[in-house]
């Protein structure tokens, strides 16, 4: 089993924490992401999210980056907060773009800042 995604400890009920690393796969983004929010979606009608992407964050595998995409569009609107940890400008510029497709609040922080977008994305 791949750990390209790997869910937080800091995870809860209705908020999301994960760190990327190396390069991200299809199966990883399903199970991990799209599946967790999912649950999140239907048990509590919304979800918030942290994702911290690690120093050896690739990217994502064509397939997985597509997945990725088809995620945005479906669930974006349910998510209240959405914290970015050491993103990649990729990451910064895509966010830019889907921001229509998002109706809650979307932040940025440095990898010193951990602490505080955990924080933040919890409150």
């Amino acid at each position: 089993m791949s750990t390209t995604i790997i869910v937080m400890p800091e995870s809860d009920d209705v908020t999301l924490c994960l760190t990327l690393t190396g390069i991200i796969t299809k199966d990883d983004h399903r199970r991990n992401l799209y599946n967790e929010l999912d649950r999140r979606i239907k048990k509590f009608g919304t979800f918030n999210l942290l994702i911290f992407f690690s120093k050896d964050f690739q990217g994502w595998q064509e397939d997985a980056a597509g997945s990725s995409m088809g995620s945005i569009i479906e669930q974006a609107k349910y998510g209240r907060k959405i914290a970015y940890v050491n993103a990649p400008e990729k990451k910064v510029l895509q966010t830019k773009l889907s921001k229509p497709l998002f109706t809650g609040d979307v932040r940025f922080f440095n990898e010193a800042d951990l602490l505080a977008a955990t924080d933040w994305v919890k409150a």
